[in-house]
């Protein structure tokens, strides 16, 4: 079981961070995006493993007044506001060590108890808005996992506080397109350029990787090719420079600009992946 002190400190760790990076305490509703994308890598731990965590909801009963209320959605694309790497990291850990990786049997309802126990102990002042508090609950809302839609965003983590970030395309026979946009960010959608060429999702990438959603925006999934080619690297059948397979099966020579640009000629390319081979890749690239 997890202890309302450790909960406590975690939030309290979370708060502050957010302070730290902002200059002001986190709102109910920061706190909220906050705990939402905290727990999102985690459910995997948790026993039974839940739904689809789909949003989450804060209630905190302040001694001074009515209860006030902070709600996040994976339906709203979350933006965590104006703040650095640290803030990621730190949540990250402080939900790293509040629920066990192996070996303990807990649920989301113990994370969540445990969540609201801690916010009713929390130091005054850390939550904005919020004095010393009688009583705060932390409720999340599920829903039944499924396959990725077009535009749905995800954040792929590849280093401590950074990721990749991935749109959705759609699935065809070589398999569901994901487009990637240049760089690494925060856990938000990102102002970056798309790279120009996808990559291709292996049949239940989505169970192997440990992915959060940000939310669907169909737009973004606009600014790439609706049916990426499948890219071959270079050799006898696909000419010196690589080519590109089309879906209805037409095999086109790669110019020596585009293989430089798809990166077909490193010995490390590839272009379709399991969840959790990309995270691999992206991370070493």
């Amino acid at each position: 079981m997890i202890s309302a002190d450790d909960a406590a400190n975690a939030l309290a760790a979370v708060a502050r961070s957010w302070a730290d990076a902002t200059g002001d305490p986190p709102g109910l509703d920061d706190l909220a995006g906050l705990l939402l994308w905290g727990l999102t890598p985690l459910a995997r731990r948790l026993r039974p493993e839940p739904g689809f965590l789909a949003g989450l909801r804060i209630e905190v009963r302040p001694s001074s007044g009515q209860t006030v209320r902070g709600s996040a959605a994976v339906d709203r694309p979350r933006r965590l506001g104006d703040v650095d790497d640290a803030v990621v990291v730190d949540v990250e850990d402080a939900f790293d060590a509040l629920v066990p990786r192996r070996g303990a049997d807990v649920s989301l309802d113990d994370v969540l108890t445990a969540l609201g126990a801690g916010l009713a102990e929390i130091e005054p002042g850390l939550i904005d808005g919020i004095d010393e508090a009688t009583w705060a609950s932390v409720t999340a809302s599920t829903r039944e996992r499924r396959e990725p839609q077009r535009g749905d965003v995800f954040a792929i983590p590849v280093d401590r506080g950074r990721y990749a970030i991935g749109v959705v395309l759609g699935t065809n026979t070589f398999g569901t397109a994901l487009g990637l946009f240049a760089g690494r960010h925060a856990p938000e959608v990102p102002d970056a350029a798309p790279l120009p060429y996808p990559v291709y999702l292996r049949e239940g990438a989505w169970d192997d990787g440990d992915w959060s959603p940000l939310g669907r925006d169909a737009t973004l999934a606009d600014r790439f090719p609706a049916d990426p080619p499948m890219l071959h690297a270079p050799g006898a059948a696909a000419g010196p420079h690589g080519a590109a397979e089309t879906l209805d099966g037409t095999v086109d020579p790669l110019t020596a600009e585009q293989a430089e640009a798809a990166g077909v000629e490193r010995p490390t390319f590839r272009q379709a992946f399991s969840g959790s081979q990309l995270e691999a890749f992206l991370s070493d690239s």
